[in-house]
Parts: C-alpha cells; sequence; structure tokens
C-alpha cells in the first residue's frame, strides 16, 4: 500500500508498489507505503493521507474491508480512496463503489490513467 501526502494510499504486489511509488514520486507527491491492510489503516489514522490507492487484494485485510473501516472514519468525505483490482466485472466495481471508491481502476494500470485519476482527486494537495 502506498500512502501519498495530501496524498494518497494504494497495496501490494511489490512491482505495481514500486511503479506507483516512482510514477507518483515523480509528479511531487509524497507517498507513503504499507505491506498489508491492517498496516495501511494504522498510516492512514496516523498520516491523514488526501487520497489512497488501495489493491482490492491484499495480505491479512482485504481492500474491500480496508475501504469499509475507512469508510467509517470522520474525516471520510475529505479523502479519495481509489481501487486498483484484476476483479473488473461490474457487480464488483458496483460493490466498491458503494464502500465508498471514487474510482475503481483494472490491473495492469496504465501510468497515466493513475496521473490523471489521483491529479482529478488531489486538486491542489500537491506538493511543489
Amino acid at each position: 500500500l502506498a500512502l501519498l501526502r495530501r496524498s494518497q494510499v494504494c497495496l501490494r504486489d511489490m512491482v505495481n508498489t514500486f511503479l506507483l511509488l516512482k510514477i507518483l514520486t515523480r509528479e511531487g507527491y509524497q507517498c507513503q507505503e504499507a505491506s498489508n491492510g491492517i498496516d495501511a489503516l494504522k498510516i492512514y489514522q496516523a498520516w491523514q493521507p488526501d487520497i489512497v490507492l488501495l489493491d482490492s487484494q491484499m495480505p491479512e485485510m482485504d481492500g474491500k474491508e480496508v475501504l469499509r473501516r475507512i469508510s467509517c472514519f470522520e474525516d471520510r468525505e475529505k479523502v479519495a480512496v481509489i481501487v486498483i483490482t484484476a476483479d473488473t466485472n461490474p457487480e464488483e466495481i458496483e460493490l466498491l463503489e458503494s464502500l465508498g471508491a471514487v474510482a475503481v481502476m483494472s490491473k495492469p494500470f496504465k501510468p497515466e490513467e493513475i496521473k490523471k485519476a489521483v491529479s482529478q482527486y488531489i486538486g491542489s494537495s500537491r506538493t511543489d
């Protein structure tokens, strides 16, 4: 999981996480990374990111459960959650959106789509 300050969260799959971090730090975002869903929630609470990039399949706690728990926090309305998943059937996308995801992106992701989605939801939170 990767958290960006004013920020974002993503997770899992070391190659994809490394690529996401590389793309986003190049764009000027501050990032944090979590290796599982439990750590993601801890970092979320401590760091208070502006955006979360969340892998739907994470160890210890899956992305859906992380999303459910994030949606219970008081600051939830201030944080955009983008889910990255290999499961793009319409029912899964609908479920993720009903849990609070502002966008669902398929794996493998395209760097330009990630940058566009992050800039759309993060607005002026980007660092210079």
